[in-house]
């Protein structure tokens, strides 16, 4: 039976979750009901509590969400506490899905807490359109037993900004996500996504700037299934002080990685105190020179050329010559690499590739007019390999057919391809993983090659396995064949079949036979008498 994928969906609650303090049993917490709206900034959203797991609501606010100012917004605590303790807890009206913060709003509180595992698993969702500032934020929290886990998901809009005087966690122990959109202004101390016993999720950097002190994206310890990233669209990190390799790292790592969104002329590039003085800055950069191999790429070990685009002169009046340099090689450190190309007008450039092998490239560009010394433009490196993967296999499509006489001989279809060429020969072999009669197995005509035939001896399903290896990897597919007795039986079972009003045999064709019957029961009656 070939193999189906299936798209899960995560339905996300009507909830958000705000909390000043993670022993929550200690504190007070107030609950936001969405009794009335979205809106976060509305007092009749509000409702006390006096634990995480009760919400008793004796009609009234707490004072905490005005503070000491006739606005209306929901103000930083001022007093003992120092910060305001609250929890927004759920969306009780059908109409309320989200807790918003509308534009022009501006919005202080403690600890946020989007997506709470505490009282029990209540999944949230917060949409930012004005300012927020907050002494912590986390998106996807556990309950204190680390059992009940939730999901979030955070959005901070054009013109928006988030402020967090503390940890930003996305993914802490539930499953979080933050989306930054164009304009989207996001600041913390310091940045974590994920956590060991995390769900997974990450940060997508669709536009705006996430800037921070420190960052670092968690393993996923013992959550075999959980994927954390960062993506990055036309957005920017920016974090404080010089951490390229450990971006590197991230990027070899596929922790760090680009929008499938975009085309191929773009690549993640990261920077420290270029683009902002003081800081780590990564991100999404338009290649000019259209350089393929593309970086990060693995190749088959018969690719025997590097390719790219030399630019226009910068001065087309004035005649001038475009010309580069490329450095190519093994060697990490690219000024140790030769370089196979020196001040030529050229685009391309023959190259031989080892197998299992990691190769660095990067281009020099000149323009007469500028400078036949000083490159005016310089690619950062480019990596590739050459690196063993594993082979396509496909069983091709699944088949129903019916007995000829005793058997039924179909032809298979299988497909293999070895994306890199490994010097090992890619073999194949069929299997039969099940079939209606073991006593009467099925006889491929050789098991050992691409497109055999196999005997089929009985009705009912077989289920064959197809598998390639390269040596290395070994991959299978799987196909069903359904044979049927005949072949009415087989149109019988097709979807939008109608038997014949006068194929009262059921043989799939109206002859002589039927009529027998017919003749059989003429004048015949069955109906009742007194």
């Amino acid at each position: 039976m070939k193999r189906k994928k299936l798209n899960w969906l995560i339905c996300f609650g009507f909830i958000v979750s705000l909390a000043c303090s993670v022993d929550v049993s200690a504190a007070v917490l107030n609950f936001f009901t969405g009794a009335v709206s979205d809106d976060f900034t509305a007092p009749a959203n509000w409702e006390i509590g006096t634990t995480a797991w009760q919400v008793p609501g004796d009609g009234t606010v707490p004072a905490a969400l005005y503070g000491t100012s006739d606005s209306g917004y929901i103000k930083e605590k001022t007093g003992a506490h120092g910060v305001w303790e609250g929890n927004i807890k759920g969306a009780i009206a059908p109409d309320t899905q989200r807790a918003t913060v509308y534009s022009g709003t501006s919005v202080t509180v403690g600890q946020v807490i989007v997506g709470s595992g505490y009282s029990c698993p209540d999944d949230g969702i917060l949409d930012v359109h004005g300012t927020l500032s907050t002494t912590a934020f986390t998106i996807g929290q556990n309950g204190g037993d680390r059992l009940n886990w939730a999901n979030g998901i955070t959005n901070v809009y054009n013109g928006a900004s988030l402020s967090v005087n503390g940890i930003l966690w996305v993914g802490r122990n539930g499953w979080g996500s933050l989306n930054i959109f164009d304009g989207g202004y996001v600041t913390a101390v310091t940045v974590y996504i994920g956590r060991a016993n995390g769900q997974g999720g990450g940060i997508n950097l669709e536009g705006g700037v996430l800037r921070g002190n420190v960052f670092a994206i968690q393993d996923p310890g013992g959550i075999s299934n959980a994927i954390w990233t960062l993506t990055i669209k036309h957005g920017e990190l920016r974090i404080a002080g010089d951490i390229t390799a450990l971006v590197q790292t991230y990027i070899d790592a596929g922790k760090i990685q680009r929008s499938s969104d975009l085309g191929p002329e773009w690549y993640l590039r990261y920077d420290y105190n270029e683009t902002n003085p003081g800081y780590t800055t990564v991100h999404m950069v338009e290649d000019p020179l259209l350089m393929f191999p593309r970086d990060g790429l693995t190749v088959r070990q018969n690719t025997n050329h590097l390719e790219w685009t030399l630019p226009e002169p910068n001065d087309p009046v004035t005649p001038s010559v475009v010309t580069c340099d490329v450095y190519f090689g093994s060697d990490p450190n690219i000024l140790l690499d030769p370089k196979i190309v020196d001040k030529q007008a050229v685009e391309s450039v023959s190259v031989t590739l080892g197998f299992d092998t990691t190769y660095y490239w990067k281009i020099d560009v000149y323009d007469s007019n500028i400078s036949t010394t000083e490159p005016y433009y310089r690619s950062r490196v480019f990596t590739f390999n050459t690196l063993n993967v594993p082979p396509i296999v496909d069983a091709g499509e699944d088949v129903q057919s019916w007995l000829v006489g005793a058997l039924r001989v179909v032809q298979l279809d299988g497909y293999v391809d070895d994306p890199d060429n490994s010097p090992d020969p890619v073999t194949q072999k069929w299997t039969v993983l099940s079939e209606p009669d073991p006593l009467n197995p099925a006889e491929f005509s050789d098991p050992n090659i691409l497109n055999p035939t196999v005997t089929l001896n009985a009705t009912g399903t077989y289920m064959l396995q197809f598998e390639g290896t390269d040596g290395e990897y070994l991959v299978a597919d799987t196909m069903q064949i359904i044979v049927y007795l005949d072949a009415c039986e087989h149109a019988s079972y097709q979807p939008g079949f109608v038997w014949f009003s006068a194929d009262y045999n059921h043989d799939c064709k109206v002859d002589i036979l039927d009529f027998a019957e017919i003749a059989a029961q003429w004048l015949d009656w069955n109906y009742s008498i007194e």
